[in-house]
């Protein structure tokens, strides 16, 4: 009879507290939402502002969608090896400098393609010679690889540390970030290459 009773309590707890953790879930997928929304309407109005110096730069819309994508891509691939590492308990400092540097490589070189791409694009279709797009994601992508990346690593880990399941978090944290970021450092680079 006892024995009855205490797996009926168990069941009841058992459920109750699979009913908070759906609860925290929702919560945080909540807020996860809305920083994205507010991050993304951040970054938009920082392009608004200063959308005379993008308009500088011949081509630069081209460029624009691609770098921004490329930067989430690679913190978005960052964070989620680095999560995977920490849940199966095998991350290391050497592991999360590694991740780090081959990420950072990863950048320049897409950004380095991107910039050609873009040049290309611009010259064939649009008859604008314009080499200052080549350089400008290269210059961009290591502003923002030097600010974004080390701040990702942080952020996972923060989250795994504070947060039943990081992974509903993680995404919309680094990728608004990593659009915020990149929009600064793209400016950055204009200021730097007129």
């Amino acid at each position: 009879m006892k024995k009855e009773v205490l797996l009926k309590r168990n069941r009841k707890l058992e459920k109750t507290l699979e009913k908070k953790k759906k609860i925290k879930n929702i919560e945080e997928i909540i807020f996860s939402q809305a920083f994205s929304i507010i991050g993304g309407l951040t970054a938009g109005t920082i392009l608004a502002i200063y959308i005379d110096k993008i308009l500088l730069i011949p081509g630069l819309f081209i460029l624009l969608p691609g770098f921004l994508e490329m930067g989430n891509a690679i913190s978005g691939s960052l964070s989620s090896r680095l999560s995977s590492r920490l849940y199966q308990r095998k991350f290391t400092h050497s592991i999360l400098n590694q991740n780090i540097t081959a990420s950072f490589i990863l950048i320049l070189i897409s950004s380095t393609f991107l910039g050609i791409l873009a040049y290309l694009i611009s010259k064939f279709f649009f008859n604008i010679n314009s080499v200052t797009i080549i350089f400008i994601p290269i210059i961009a992508s290591i502003i923002s690889g030097l600010i974004l990346l080390p701040l990702t690593s942080k952020i996972v880990l923060w989250l795994y540390h504070h947060h039943d399941d990081p992974d509903n978090l993680i995404g919309a944290s680094s990728t608004t970030l990593g659009d915020i970021i990149n929009i600064g450092a793209i400016l950055i680079s204009i200021v730097i290459l007129t």
